[in-house]
């Protein structure tokens, strides 16, 4: 109890056609890494959890290119 607990802006998404799993290795694929919800102990498995607190603003710009790659290839 004497640690400090880490701080992170997490957001939950998912993508139509993919469980939290399939999606987690698509993502990878781009250089994006995510959790799954389930690893989290959410009973929901469809989603990931992802965290961008350590994304820097100047790095924003590689983010959306590999985020509308990804779009681009899974529509």
């Amino acid at each position: 109890m004497d640690e400090t607990v880490g701080n992170g802006f997490y957001l939950t998404m998912s993508y139509p056609n993919y469980d939290g799993t399939d999606l987690m290795i698509e993502l990878m694929k781009y250089g994006i890494s995510t959790i799954t919800l389930k690893s989290t102990g959410s009973n929901r498995h469809e989603g990931l959890r992802v965290c961008i607190s350590f994304v820097s603003e100047k790095d924003m710009p590689v983010l959306e290119d590999r985020l509308k790659k990804f779009m681009e290839n899974n529509k």
